[in-house]
């Protein structure tokens, strides 16, 4: 095929020069002037003058356009291209003529990004508004674009803010979406402005903006057949199930306030390899990209601050949210524990510290809803013993799932999880739609089974349970799962439910045997301080009559305080089950009960040293009892029956 050359006129090479002029493309410019006055035998100094002349005249005409599409703020204006103000004396020179292209706001007016256009320099920038409010920060973000205002800024500042009050109605405003959760939002309807109230996913979503379908804000990659396949298989084993159906409930927190559904945790524990944070990232796989690296993940470090945290919550609302590892926390073991016990708290509480201000007003307290997962080797007991707490508050804000016990997650060979890498954010949608069509349903399911769990004291755990037996049920509502995967997950519900019920049990019955056991444990460690009566500190003292039979242990008021404060223990709630149990002696007086008795002429909390034994014992009892049951029950055959005290029995006899 022959070779066409395609002729370039003087006109074409012009077009070419002027293009390169405007966009500011100084090097090619002056090569292509070369190269045009050596071929077409021009004088370079007066091609390069025409060139110019004609890129300025086009320029004022863009100039022109622009001033005649926007009104200018009262006392500035506009000549060869620069903005003055008018003062006292004539005018001031402001800066280079600018126009504000666009604004973007956030849907909760918590931020604006404003972008400026210098039009003859061909320069943008954008900045936010705390940046604008703050003059030196402005004037290093406008250097750092090779705009210099000098000590006009202030002027500067004023032009724009005018310009912008102007011409807010014809400058080109885009609303972003910035906070997860349900909200209402302000969307654009065919150029009317509506607001919608919806489900938001934006922090997973690079570059959004507002759209009519607020729950598209969710962040979807891969395919839906798989995302489906990835929790039908989910909800089959242990840890998986559990992750997927508290994940989804992190939904359904704020449509059931009003049944009293709040923040809760849930802990995933054992050990090592086991697949507790594999568990965890298929829950928030159903919400978007769950990978370590991402930039925005809902996966995060145990290690994390107060503040740090407080914000973290804040800004994932209604997600479920990963702290990952509880060996990342620094310090001992005790200090570990402690942490992770605030962490429940300040996670379970939903609000942050109030903060003042030196003005002296408040800051913005941050809110927090939504599930908390934790990811551990050991057991909220563990924890508890090893921060030397004995009040278990965190526990019925808590979940366990012990990925020792039962079906905890398949093989890879039989299903690999590691799909989830590339396919999600597809099921959160469909579940968050779902949610606005069958709220009533999901209403009456959650409060079905509230009322079928609170027959069992569960202390406000029922509501978690009662909440993922509802998921689980629009789940199947909505035809992401069937029959089969249904009756597994209820399987799999009802154990983790039982053993979370075990736990609960164990604090109601144990608890005053458990004080008994510390308070007489903290006083063998400090012996010394009840014995000793050479001038040295004091906390009490043992009984004077060293032979009775029911020793007394007398302890000074503050002595039981400070215990009861290190210990977490409530102080008047100790006393008072230590009183209805017998074991501190009390006297009645016309004013009610008196729980300090004077002994030797001062006032002590007099505790029965035989009666807290007692309660120890008597705890240690039921125990063994428990385990003989549970022994004999794996022999049991038609002839052996077990009796109420646990003794086995073989035709009538007792045999152990």
């Amino acid at each position: 095929m022959e070779k066409v050359e395609v002729e370039f006129t003087v006109d074409d090479y012009k077009s070419q020069l002027i293009a390169l002029l405007q966009g500011k493309k100084f090097i090619e410019f002056e090569r292509l002037i070369e190269l045009v006055s050596k071929k077409e035998k021009i004088s370079k100094t007066a091609l390069k003058k025409e060139i110019k002349e004609k890129v300025n005249e086009d320029f004022k005409k863009s100039i022109a356009n622009l001033t005649g599409q926007y009104k200018m703020p009262s006392g500035f204006y506009i000549k060869d291209d620069i903005v003055f103000r008018e003062i006292k004396d004539g005018v001031t020179y402001v800066c280079e003529f600018c126009t504000v292209a666009e604004i973007h706001r956030t849907n909760d007016n918590a931020e604006s990004i404003f972008t400026i256009n210098f039009e003859k320099s061909n320069r943008s920038i954008s900045f936010k508004s705390d940046e604008f409010v703050d003059n030196k920060l402005l004037e290093t973000i406008l250097l750092n674009h090779g705009v210099y205002i000098g000590d006009k800024l202030k002027d500067f500042k004023s032009y724009v803010s005018g310009f912008i009050r102007m011409n807010i109605n014809i400058i080109p405003t885009v609303i972003r979406v910035n906070r997860t959760g349900w909200q209402n939002v302000a969307v654009d309807d065919k150029g009317q402005i509506r607001v919608v109230n919806g489900y938001c996913n934006p922090i997973l979503k690079p570059a959004l903006t507002y759209i009519d379908s607020i729950t598209d804000t969710i962040y979807r990659e891969g395919d839906i057949v798989t995302a489906t396949e990835i929790v039908k298989t989910g909800v089959r084993y242990k840890g998986s199930c559990l992750a997927i159906l508290s994940g989804l409930a992190a939904t359904l927190i704020k449509p059931l306030s009003k049944q009293g559904l709040g923040n809760f945790v849930v802990n995933f524990s054992g050990d090592t390899g086991q697949g507790k944070t594999l568990s965890s990232r298929i829950g928030l796989s159903m919400f978007g990209n769950a990978q370590e690296s991402n930039e925005n993940s809902l996966i995060n470090s145990m290690s994390s601050t107060a503040v740090g945290g407080e914000l973290l919550f804040a800004q994932f609302m209604d997600m479920p949210i990963l702290l990952d590892e509880a060996g990342t926390i620094k310090g001992t073991a005790e200090k570990k524990a402690q942490h992770i016990i605030e962490i429940i708290f300040q996670f379970f509480s939903g609000t942050g510290k109030t903060r003042g201000q030196r003005n002296l007003t408040l800051r913005k307290t941050e809110r927090s809803r939504g599930v908390l997962f934790l990811t551990m080797e050991y057991d909220l007991k563990t924890v508890e013993k090893i921060a030397g707490v004995t009040e278990k508050g965190y526990f019925r804000r808590t979940i366990e799932v012990d990925s020792t016990s039962g079906n905890f997650l398949p093989d890879k060979e039989i299903y690999d999880f590691g799909v989830i890498n590339s396919n999600f954010g597809f099921v959160a949608e469909i579940f968050v739609n779902s949610i606005l069509k069958h709220y009533e349903l999901i209403k009456d399911d959650f409060d079905r089974y509230e009322k079928e769990l609170r027959r069992v004291e569960l202390r406000g755990k029922e509501k978690y349970f009662a909440v993922l037996f509802t998921v689980l049920e629009n789940l199947k509502r909505i035809g992401l799962i069937g029959e089969i995967e249904n009756a597994k997950a209820k399987e799999i519900l009802m154990l983790v439910y039982k053993e979370n019920l075990q736990t609960m049990q164990d604090i109601t019955t144990n608890k005053v045997s458990l004080w008994a056991e510390t308070l007489l444990e903290w006083i063998a460690i400090n012996r010394n301080k009840f014995e000793n009566d050479d001038g040295r500190e004091r906390w009490g003292e043992f009984s004077i009559n060293k032979y009775s039979a029911k020793e007394e242990i007398h302890i000074f008021p503050t002595i039981l305080a400070n215990f009861c404060m290190e210990k977490g223990i409530n102080e008047r709630s100790f006393c008072k089950e230590m009183s209805d149990k017998g074991a501190i002696v009390t006297e009645l007086t016309t004013h009610g009960l008196r729980m300090k008795v004077k002994r030797r002429n001062i006032a002590v909390f007099c505790f029965k040293e035989q009666v807290l034994n007692e309660l120890i014992m008597k705890e240690h009892a039921i125990i063994e009892i428990q385990q003989n049951v549970e022994n004999a029950i794996k022999y049991q055959t038609e002839n052996l029956t077990i009796d109420n005290n646990g003794m086995l029995i073989e035709n009538g006899e007792v045999l152990f």
